[in-house]
């Protein structure tokens, strides 16, 4: 798991958290919680798919450019809301 990975994670608990006013009464509500989580990220906005419970989240095209002496990333094409198919 990379960094952003994990800071990703905790931002999804944490939320899920607040929605539940700090207190978790079962896995159910916190399921739920977790499922009603519309959040924006450095890898972009991202919610859960109630039906697979897959995140919901934009897919970047990018190229590798050189500037100067140094290489950027330059996004050419994004796909919002891509739902991963589940398989």
């Amino acid at each position: 798991m990379d960094s952003v990975a994990g800071y990703v994670g905790a931002q999804v608990v944490w939320n899920a958290f607040k929605k539940l006013g700090g207190k978790v009464p079962d896995q159910e509500a916190l399921s739920k919680a977790v499922l009603e989580t519309k959040i924006d990220t450095p890898r972009g906005p991202i919610s859960f798919d109630p039906d697979t419970r897959n995140v919901i989240q934009n897919i970047y095209i990018r190229e590798a450019v050189k500037d100067g002496n140094e290489i950027h990333n330059k996004v050419l094409a994004t796909f919002e809301a891509v739902r991963d198919p589940g398989v």
